[in-house]
């Protein structure tokens, strides 16, 4: 469930550091988040995502308030992992809505390759699509900004839910269609207490361009996060089961 947001008197308001239509999608609804070709393995080797699959919720957290939440399901299929994302946002500022943001994407993995992406975003009322399919030795991305091809091997921006995430170097934007690259350094290992329970996790730093993402993983998910743009951090939190 999302909860609405309003203006606490300090710094820029909700409008101004998050009403542009730009990464500011990614930091409070797609946080997540560039899912490495190792997934695959991992499934072939742990069965990951045997039977039913897995599926996490996480809350999306802004100044102390949850705006939305992010649901991801992944499941084997004979040799393919299919990788569901649902994601929305809300923040409101003297009881109008500046941020209204909806995104689902769609993966399909095979043999340690992205093959095929199915994204829609609607972010305040604006829609844009992006797809993507492997062709021969290429991944082709179609979007707004028209047709372009990249080297196969890239991952995309939704997914640091998964640990295997952080070993990518470049990844697509799912909400824009455009590829990024990305510097990550290890912060080692620490003990963080969510819920009353103790988690000893492993974190990475990763940046691209102004965005700043810290990750913290309970073995192979993710547990929680920061995403920082232009002064800005949003949190994700995973929902733990009761």
């Amino acid at each position: 469930m999302s909860g609405k947001v309003r203006h606490d008197g300090g710094g820029n308001s909700p409008a101004d550091s998050l009403g542009a239509p730009s990464r500011r999608a990614v930091l409070v609804g797609g946080l997540a988040t560039a899912l490495a070709p190792t997934l695959v393995r991992a499934a072939d080797d742990r069965r990951l995502f045997d039977g039913e699959g897995e599926e996490l919720t996480y809350h999306i957290m802004w100044r102390g308030k949850q705006i939305g939440s992010q649901k991801i399901h992944a499941r084997q299929d004979g040799a393919e992992v299919r990788i569901s994302h649902r994601s929305h946002a809300e923040v409101s500022f003297l009881f109008v809505n500046v941020l209204s943001l909806k995104h689902k994407s769609d993966e399909v993995w095979r043999d340690n390759e992205l093959i095929e992406l199915t994204s829609e975003t609607v972010h305040n009322k604006v829609k844009t699509q992006v797809n993507g399919r492997r062709v021969g030795d290429e991944f082709i991305i179609e979007s707004a900004e028209g047709e372009h091809a990249v080297p196969p091997g890239i991952a995309t921006l939704d997914s640091f839910w998964l640990i295997s995430a952080v070993k990518h170097d470049w990844l697509i934007d799912p909400r824009q269609g455009a590829v990024m690259s990305r510097e990550k350094k290890s912060l080692g290992r620490k003990e963080i207490e969510l819920d009353g329970q103790k988690y000893d996790v492993e974190g990475y730093h990763v940046t691209s361009g102004e965005l700043r993402v810290e990750l913290w993983y309970d073995g192979d998910f993710l547990l929680v996060s920061d995403v920082t743009e232009d002064g800005n951090t949003a949190h994700l939190v995973r929902a733990l089961a009761t």
